[in-house]
């Protein structure tokens, strides 16, 4: 079981809204609830995806007082890198939100390709943006962010 400490700066509703106006798709209602108080935390955990342990090593800021200057480690300064930068693949598909980073500052993102009501949650592998194939970037990891969360653990020592 994973146990999270609540951030210094909780965010706020217009922090969230001010999130989906820029990525142009609403946030799943678990996400939001749990994100305000636990965004931008490390829990440094992992997730088993087909029997492989996946880290996990950082939530993302939503509020604008949490995060670096410069928008790492951040939701939208994220989002912007994946797709508004000079250096963005522009082999990425478009439908993907970044909430966490793995510990090679790999993406964990909302899926809404598939659907816009009920994202799930994926991997992407910015460095293998050099294949031919796009999608072979990006491993499903769970089917929602509840099951995510549930699913998060500890090694054992």
């Amino acid at each position: 079981m994973t146990k999270w400490e609540a951030v210094k700066q909780l965010a706020t509703d217009e922090d969230i809204q001010r999130i989906e106006e820029f990525v142009g798709q609403r946030l799943p209602s678990a996400y939001v609830k749990w994100a305000k108080v636990y965004h931008g935390s490390n829990p440094g955990c992992y997730i088993d995806v087909d029997g492989e342990p996946y880290s996990f090593d950082r939530w993302l800021s939503i509020s604008e007082e949490v995060g670096d200057d410069d928008g790492f480690c951040h939701v939208i300064g994220e989002y912007r890198q994946m797709y508004l930068t000079d250096d963005s693949d522009p082999s990425l598909p478009t439908g993907f939100v970044p909430f966490a980073l793995d510990g090679q500052n790999k993406w964990y993102c909302f899926d809404y390709r598939g659907s816009t009501e009920s994202p799930s949650i994926v991997l992407i592998n910015w460095e293998a943006h050099y294949e031919d194939d796009p999608d072979y970037v990006v491993t499903k990891i769970k089917g929602s962010f509840s099951e995510l969360v549930n699913s998060l653990y500890y090694p054992s020592t």
